[in-house]
């Protein structure tokens, strides 16, 4: 499960100046990718995330 919220709210994350986060993600540069209803080895979701930033297309 994950949130996203404009306004601080408990446990969650401040990622970006207006933006707050709860639950697992990646983040690169200006983008947040979430990751629900797979496992992943951190090292193989960080690969496909990079992968979907530089070819938004797949």
């Amino acid at each position: 499960m994950f949130l996203i919220s404009n306004r601080q709210f408990d446990s969650g994350v401040k990622v970006f100046p207006n933006l707050y986060v709860k639950g697992n993600y990646f983040r690169y540069g200006d983008f947040i990718f979430f990751a629900c209803g797979e496992f992943f080895e951190p090292s193989i979701l960080k690969d496909v995330f990079l992968s979907l930033v530089k070819n938004p297309k797949i």
